[in-house]
């Protein structure tokens, strides 16, 4: 069995598409769709509320306020019922059907981490991306190909072991930087990632990012 747990902020024009991929194409064993509504200001919760009529493996979390991706995530780990849970983006960047991938490696690793096309990559976050997997090399001596995809499994026990505290994206990069320091296996599979839906990672989160590997390296 596994639960998915699923950050939304803003993602009226996804929501419909994110649940029915989810709902229809899951491999078998979902226990549940938790869908954590990080301080929406458009029409999210009320459509979620809507679903939730239609889909009954479906759990909505409603923060009052926009707290961040990686609050959202460690309070939608904290409600899975189930040990193993994946992280999907709430974006509609990812497909459901490849979970299978994830839950086949899940049963000998603590964390599996999508590993994305980095040819089909908007610019930004290519950058972005290549600046994260060089500044993670300096820190842990290790190489990873993708750092920042929001598609990833882990085991619950292991992800509450590493005390995470990163409330934004950089939450992504800390998952790797303790579990690797706890000496946990990590592996990864290959992912498709569909751009074309709207996704997009807000500029100031590149900015913390490269902020977040300076402070890191500085202090050694």
């Amino acid at each position: 069995m596994y639960s998915v747990v699923v950050p939304m902020y803003n993602e009226a024009k996804h929501v419909r598409m994110v649940l029915r991929d989810l709902t229809k194409r899951s491999p078998p064993g979902l226990k549940e769709i938790i869908v954590v509504n990080d301080g929406s200001v458009d029409n999210t919760l009320e459509l979620l509320k809507e679903m939730k009529q239609k889909y009954k493996k479906l759990r909505v979390v409603n923060l009052r306020r926009n707290h961040g991706k990686g609050y959202a995530l460690r309070v939608g780990a904290k409600k899975a019922k189930t040990e193993n849970i994946i992280f999907i983006d709430g974006d509609g960047q990812h497909h459901a059907s490849e979970i299978k991938r994830f839950l086949k490696k899940l049963r000998n690793s603590d964390m599996v981490i999508g590993q994305r096309n980095f040819s089909t990559l908007p610019h930004r976050r290519r950058f972005t991306n290549r600046l994260s997997r060089i500044a993670t090399y300096m820190l842990t001596g290790l190489r990873f190909g993708d750092i920042l995809c929001g598609f990833r499994a882990v085991k619950k026990r292991a992800f509450f072991s590493m005390n995470l505290k990163e409330d934004g994206y950089r939450i992504e990069i800390e998952m790797i930087l303790k579990a690797v320091k706890k000496k946990m296996k990590i592996t990864s599979v290959p992912v498709s990632a569909n751009y074309e839906r709207g996704s997009r990672m807000p500029f100031k989160e590149s900015l913390k990012i490269a902020g977040f590997f300076i402070l890191k390296i500085l202090k050694g």
